[in-house]
């Protein structure tokens, strides 16, 4: 079963508000499945498996020889809300490279300075473009609306408990001006069933609760994100890890729920979020290693949600680390081993990998640096006795945030998943 190569490379036209979607430390590939789409979309995919060309936008103008023709205007426009935030920053990275998609606006709190500012590592014209008023955004996706053509993309990077009320407050008028637009939201305000699990997770109450079971759940590789969807909430890193860890082991029967789920997660310092704080500022991590969020965390509600159908009664028993490193989640979760469980779990998780061009079921404990910098997440099981283990490494940055958001708005728009996503770690 070989890698997927990251597919879609093409020049992009530039422009973000502040983004914090940590996931509360304290202070603060295997085969290219086709996505589901128009003929030619099919076609890419499968071109690309092959070594052929990268997937192209439908509606724009074919390469000419070896000349590259600009990005046609069928790109869809897209409009970042929270644009100083280190997701926001990793998103624009990994949009610089994607054929059907351009930033058409980067808002923020303030608009002092440019995108460069907030995010040295973003080059060029995309690094110079300025950042406009979060203010001006709604009417900015009314006029793009109204001039026509390819549906607009809102992504929200703002931090849990105000994409919500930001939506609340103009999602009538964008409903009515933009009835094609696409939002996808990197913050925890939308992921879950209900507002009563909101509160209980996130001690805020909802600003409208109506939206519960109007947003699709961003994870593809265990909900389906459909062609079409116009709101997609993008789940957690942990929460991300851990139900890639548990929940294809639930579906095939190997569990049972005599015992609670035990998982231990470690992650890295670009969980907390771009600003520092006591907790992640270097001096404190540096050389340093420790468990926070010891009677519970919030990201244990999107595993124990019903969409997942874990056994009757099943309890979780998670313990998040923070360890002295940028990026990276690396998680271990022990399971009660259900009666009819198989002895070799690695065949297990093999078969629920292999039409998953991001999930590679490796034969070793996966490592972080293998994985760091790109969307593939490794995973390895095993057995001990009546104990089930499963270990997984993924990139919290990529796969646990911006490039999970761009894996569903590939599919939500009828393109490739795997379309502009690195499917190479880096290595050293």
């Amino acid at each position: 079963m070989g890698r997927t190569a990251a597919a879609g490379r093409s020049s992009r036209g530039p422009r973000l508000a502040r983004l914090r979607t940590g996931h509360g430390q304290p202070g603060g590939p295997r085969v290219l499945r086709e996505a589901a789409g128009p003929p030619g979309v099919q076609r890419a995919a499968r071109s690309r498996r092959a070594g052929g060309r990268l997937p192209r936008c439908p509606g724009t103008p074919a390469r000419r020889g070896r000349r590259a023709l600009p990005m046609s205007s069928a790109a869809h426009p897209l409009f970042l809300l929270g644009a100083r935030g280190l997701l926001a920053g990793e998103f624009l990275r990994l949009l610089d490279g994607h054929p059907c998609l351009r930033l058409a606006g980067a808002y923020a709190r303030s608009a002092e300075g440019a995108l460069g500012q907030s995010h040295p590592h973003l080059a060029g014209a995309l690094a110079a473009t300025p950042l406009e008023e979060a203010s001006a955004l709604a009417d900015a996706l009314k006029t793009t609306a109204q001039a026509g053509g390819p549906a607009p993309v809102l992504l929200l990077a703002l931090p849990h408990g105000a994409s919500a009320p930001w939506w609340a407050e103009h999602r009538a008028a964008l409903q009515a001006a933009c009835p094609a637009l696409v939002v996808v939201d990197l913050s925890a305000d939308f992921r879950l069933e209900s507002a009563e699990a909101y509160q209980a997770s996130y001690a805020l109450q909802h600003p409208c609760p109506d939206e519960f079971g109007q947003w699709i759940y961003g994870l593809p590789e265990l909900h389906p994100v459909p062609e079409g969807s116009k709101r997609i909430a993008v789940p957690g890193c942990f929460a991300t890890a851990m139900q890639l860890a548990v929940v294809p082991m639930a579906r095939a029967a190997q569990i049972e729920a005599t015992e609670p789920i035990i998982v231990h997660g470690v992650t890295g310092s670009s969980g907390s979020g771009a600003q520092a704080k006591a907790g992640t500022h270097h001096p404190h991590r540096a050389m340093n290693f420790h468990a926070y969020g010891l009677q519970g965390h919030r990201h244990e509600a999107e595993l124990l949600s019903p969409r997942n159908a874990l056994p009757q009664g099943c309890a979780l028993d998670f313990t998040p680390h923070s360890a002295p490193l940028s990026r990276g989640i690396h998680l271990h979760a022990v399971m009660q081993a259900s009666a009819q469980a198989d002895e070799q779990p690695q065949a297990v998780l093999e078969t629920f990998c292999a039409d998953k061009p991001f999930l590679e079921a490796v034969r070793q404990a996966p490592q972080l640096r293998h994985i760091a910098g790109s969307q593939r997440v490794q995973l390895h099981a095993y057995r001990r006795g009546r104990l089930l283990h499963v270990l997984v490494a993924l990139d919290n940055t990529i796969k646990g945030g911006a490039g999970q958001a761009l894996q569903a708005l590939n599919l939500a728009l009828g393109l490739p998943e795997t379309t502009a996503l690195p499917s190479h770690g880096l290595g050293y």
